[in-house]
């Protein structure tokens, strides 16, 4: 009979989902499975939900995205993840993961990724730094300590919200010495935007880094310096472990963590 293994993802992030699904899927379809997938949401009781659906079904095995916000799982989710091991159904998630629960996951190093895109600006002499963080989200939590730890002077600290212009212009008047910017992706486009209304240049007045190299970093002018998040090779890895545990060949729980690298474009220049 087919396996059955059931995917679990935030359907509505269209910057990762696509590479995740791609990745997963065509390892799956290469084998004798079925592929059920739900939405996460990035909501912790629909994950809950599609959890239990797997579990009384009988799923052979799950992939899961954990929530963007949050470390810990909840009582509710550690009992029915409990549940899946006693089942003997394992899991792997993919993306992130919760501290309080077995350590089966597939994900890149946030804080490593941070620590890059500093060296990179230190590198070519940017010493006054800003990060753009998204506040609450744990990947930026961890990126923001990277980036920290390597700066040699504190960070100036924007928490992206709908009023990203008016922050970059006190930025500006606060602090005319910060030389370069460390972003997401899908805050780039309106951090260009901000920088062109205010008349500063890219990357001749400020160089902005991104991370996760996706499809943005190569459509923005100047095309975007980006630390790249190995999102099809996450899916990829995250279902190979899961076929070899079903498969009896390796022992669950599993981890893989990625090292990020860098695409170097035209957004930055040395000072």
């Amino acid at each position: 009979p087919k396996h059955r293994i059931d995917v679990i993802l935030n359907l509505s992030d269209i910057s990762f989902t696509p590479y995740f699904l791609r990745s997963i899927c065509g390892i799956l379809e290469s084998q004798n499975v079925n592929i059920m997938l739900s939405d996460s949401q990035n909501d912790t009781d629909s994950i809950c939900t599609a959890l239990e659906k797997a579990l009384n079904e009988r799923s052979d095995g799950i992939i899961f995205q954990p929530t963007s916000t949050e470390n810990t799982a909840s009582p509710k989710l550690c009992s029915i993840l409990d549940k899946l091991s006693n089942a003997h159904i394992p899991y792997i998630m993919i993306d992130t993961f919760y501290k309080n629960v077995p350590e089966a996951y597939v994900v890149m190093d946030d804080f490593k990724a941070g620590k890059m895109a500093a060296d990179y600006f230190l590198g070519l002499g940017h010493t006054n730094l800003c990060m753009i963080e998204q506040e609450g989200a744990v990947d930026s939590n961890l990126r923001l300590e990277g980036f920290s730890s390597r700066c040699p002077v504190k960070p100036y600290i924007i928490k992206y919200d709908n009023n990203l212009y008016n922050s970059i212009k006190t930025m500006i008047r606060e602090r005319s010495d910060i030389t370069g910017i460390f972003c997401f992706d899908y805050m780039a486009k309106n951090c260009y935007d901000a920088l062109n209304q205010l008349n500063v240049s890219i990357p001749d007045d400020i160089s902005i880094i991104s991370i996760d190299d996706t499809i943005i970093a190569q459509t923005l002018s100047p095309t975007l310096t980006s630390i790249i998040h190995p999102k099809e090779q996450l899916g990829h890895e995250a279902a190979k472990l899961l076929l070899s545990i079903i498969a009896g060949e390796i022992s669950w729980p599993q981890k893989k963590v990625f090292d990020p690298s860098i695409a170097i474009r035209k957004s930055c220049v040395a000072i």
